[in-house]
């Protein structure tokens, strides 16, 4: 009866598949033509269009192959099949097939480096069958070969023996990598507890088993091995020297992010400081609720509850009584007394912290309208000694804290001009949702133990590395698959099953834990000289813990002999050397080894170019404009520079027609730079006057050697030279001229002064022998020498 039904109701989740999948054709199609109407691309544009090149357009192909003669491509067992069909395009020989599969390479084009071992990265569509496929197609090439590479240059001979033990038949099943045995490469070294060694965690339980118990049971285990093996273990470090194991020679390894405040409070309340670049808690933090209160007082003056909780919390830190004490002795309006909020007058609060802060948050909110949140945030953040402030309150998790601070101003970035209430609100929500937003990153270097996920430790390694949170439930998608080996959807509607809902979830879940084993691989092999196995007896079956042996059961428990006790001194108690005399010498030796450093720009204040937004404002004396040209001034000198540039590269053909229909844009394109007063330049003058520069003799005779807007970078005696030139003269790959072009009407000696000076920076820098001021309005060419 359940056969005929699934039967009989199998074709009717197929139709409902295919009208649903119609529709989100529509929707694909309407994504499309909004990147297109906004000129943007996304990841996926930049491969598939990528490929539409080399594989649709011969002379295209052909031109890449010439410049890229040989391609180097290191972990390419993180490739999807697109990104080896325009490899293989690129290496192919000029007779292309149709198929890329089919494709002849040049000898010794590609160069292909992997370890199919640690193919991980299948959720952003790395394919270990692509590999595999590339593998055998090197291999067939005429000349082709396939190297093996067995060296292992990270890890002790017992950590690479236990792994070769655990992996070999692990890889040995169908769809995985043929396994290849590791061999070590690093001397020995002693220390006093096994190099792969176990910590067991049992939970005694009554009735149902959580995953919250086996955490906070691990958790305190790990805290207590970690504060046992710093400063009580010596390691051999990159220089042969040997010294104490320190917080930042441990990694914690996790395959997700869940739960991770559990372990970073376990080391946390044993003095251990930690670095995790796996917690996204950053709407949990503290120091994220202090400054969302400081932006909602900054953004909204009317918001009090905000108000009252920045004055009393730790960025201000008053009493509810001095708050009660500001309010009482505020002069009365009316009938009752004004409360104290940011709108409060400051000349009539007498308390002098509240009083300063007060006039630091009504000079931001007067900036508010004219900023973005993240400079206002920045600057609060500076004038309110912020960072200050937190490095004292949290104390080992201080480096943390301040990293969320930069976390947050980096949030901000993304908010333009006067939305400063937009980013509040954003930011309101995602903490009232507690949503997971991954916490800024520190370098952990050597004071902090590092918590992160196994894929963000690829390529990496530790003295010792623990592998934690492995009874986190898989994964295991129900009512959506994608099917990655024919690129297929397969979901459930309305609780009702397409018949190959069924074999797409069995096929997707065996590539799933084939990917697991290969996790757990690159896990294992992070660790240099101790590897600390979690062994979790009474773990469930659909945990990551279970879907790998590891051979614990084998392996002793950890245990660390006679432990002395871990030199954590507090910085108070350190005698303090410092004297008037040290700190000169200090200073001295600072100045002496860090001269300062005094960089000369010739063009940042040409009147010609447009200003660099990152720059400080600076107002000069405009050159006096006296002969009669319609629109005379800067926005005419911007619009002939890129008239000029763009005839020297070709884009724009030397026709007056060409030349004026290209001024009227750039003018449209530059009117919010023009003063809505000033008369606008005439195009049909701009394109005459750049037409006849190119036509001087002078510029005639350079002309096909011209490159327009060169950046020019030099070091000079006690200074530092970086600016643009408009145009040199390059021929047989050596400077001849250096050209800079001026749109003054009438320049008067000074400025022509100046404008030699600064193109004879350019001489001194390019080595060019000689310069030419050209001033395009007046048709006129100034010779400048370069300095003997």
């Amino acid at each position: 009866m359940v056969d005929a039904w699934n039967e009989l109701i199998g074709p009717i989740a197929a139709s409902l598949v295919c009208t649903l999948s119609s529709s989100l054709d529509l929707l694909l199609e309407s994504y499309q033509s909004r990147k297109r109407a906004a000129a943007v691309l996304d990841f996926d544009d930049l491969l598939l269009h990528g490929r539409s090149l080399v594989r649709g357009y011969e002379e295209v192909r052909r031109a890449i192959g010439q410049r890229y003669k040989y391609i180097l491509v290191d972990e390419f067992q993180d490739t999807d099949r697109v990104q080896n069909e325009i490899l293989f395009s690129i290496a192919a020989t000029d007779d292309r097939p149709v198929r890329w599969e089919d494709s002849r390479l040049r000898a010794g084009s590609l160069f292909l480096v992997g370890d199919p071992k640690q193919a991980i990265y299948r959720f952003r569509g790395a394919d270990i069958e692509a590999y595999e496929l590339c593998r055998r197609l090197i291999g067939a090439q005429e000349g082709g070969a396939v190297i093996e590479v067995t060296a292992d240059f990270r890890s002790q001979r017992s950590i690479l023996r236990h792994v070769n033990s655990c992996f070999a038949p692990v890889f040995a099943k169908t769809g995985q990598p043929r396994y290849v045995a590791l061999a070590p490469t690093i001397p020995d070294h002693s220390y006093p507890l096994p190099y792969v060694t176990r910590f067991t965690i049992q939970v005694a339980t009554e009735g149902r088993i959580y995953a919250e118990m086996f955490r906070e049971a691990e958790a305190s285990r790990v805290a207590d091995i970690c504060s046992r093996l710093i400063g009580n273990v010596m390691i051999r470090r990159a220089d042969n020297s040997v010294s104490p194991l320190r917080p930042g020679d441990i990694a914690l390894l996790t395959p997700g992010h869940r739960e991770l405040w559990r372990y970073e409070r376990a080391l946390e309340q044993r003095g251990l400081a930690v670095s995790s670049q796996a917690g996204q808690t950053l709407m949990r933090r503290q120091e994220t609720q202090d400054i969302l209160a400081l932006l909602r007082v900054l953004a909204d003056s009317s918001d009090t509850l905000a108000f009252g909780a920045l004055m009393r919390g730790p960025l201000v830190g008053l009493s509810d009584q001095e708050l009660l004490d500001i309010t009482a002795s505020l002069p009365r309006t009316g009938e009752r007394a004004d409360f104290f909020n940011v709108r409060t007058d400051p000349a009539l609060v007498r308390h002098p912290v509240a009083q300063s802060v007060l006039v630091i948050l009504q000079e931001l909110r007067r900036r508010a309208a004219i900023t973005t949140p993240s400079l206002i945030l920045a600057e609060a953040i500076e004038r309110l000694n912020a960072r200050v402030i937190m490095a004292a309150r949290h104390g080992n998790r201080n480096a943390r804290a301040l990293a969320n601070l930069d976390m947050l101003i980096e949030r901000a970035r993304s908010y333009g001009v006067a939305v400063l209430r937009t980013f509040v609100r954003d930011l309101q929500a995602d903490w009232e949702r507690n949503v997971r937003v991954p916490e800024g990153r520190i370098d952990a270097a050597e004071h902090a133990i590092e918590i992160m996920t196994i894929h963000t430790a690829k390529g990496l390694e530790w003295p010792v590395v623990i592998p934690i949170n492995s009874t986190t439930e898989l994964y295991r998608p129900d009512q959506f698959v994608h099917r990655q080996s024919d690129n297929t959807l397969h979901w459930m509607i309305g609780g009702v099953a397409s018949p190959d809902l069924a074999v797409a979830r069995a096929e997707e879940s065996r590539e799933d834990a084939n990917q697991r084993e290969r996790i757990w691989y690159v896990a294992c092999t992070r660790a240099r000289d101790l590897l600390i196995l979690p062994h979790i007896p009474q773990a469930s079956k659909s945990t990551w813990f279970s879907s790998i042996d590891l051979l614990q059961r084998e392996l002793p428990e950890f245990g660390l002999s006679n432990p002395s006790a871990p030199d954590v001194r507090l910085a108070g108690a350190l005698s303090n050397e410092q004297s008037a005399d040290v700190f000169a010498l200090e200073k001295q030796k600072v100045e002496e080894s860090a001269p300062p450093v005094v960089w000369r720009r010739p063009s940042d204040h040409d009147q010609d170019r447009l200003d660099d937004p990152l720059d400080t404002v600076v107002v000069f004396d405009t050159l006096a404009e006296q002969r009669d040209v319609a629109g005379a001034g800067r926005l005419r000198g911007i619009v002939l520079h890129k008239l000029m540039e763009e005839f020297l590269t070709g884009e724009l053909k030397e026709d007056e027609g060409a030349a004026v229909s290209r001024a009227k844009d750039l003018l449209l394109q530059l009117l919010a730079e023009a003063d809505g007063r000033q008369q606008l330049p005439d195009p049909t003058e701009l394109a005459r006057c750049a037409l006849r520069a190119l036509a001087l003799p002078d510029i005639a005779a350079l002309r096909a050697f011209l490159v327009p807007e060169v950046p020019v970078w030099a070091a000079g005696d006690g200074y530092l030279l970086a600016g643009r030139a408009d145009a040199l003269a390059i021929r047989d790959e050596r400077i001849e001229v250096a050209i800079d072009w001026k749109s003054d009407v009438n320049p008067s000696a000074a400025a022509r002064n100046a404008y030699a000076s600064q193109l004879r920076d350019y001489l001194m820098a390019t080595g060019a022998e000689r310069g030419l001021i050209v001033f395009l309005t007046l048709g006129e060419i100034a010779l400048i020498e370069a300095l003997p």
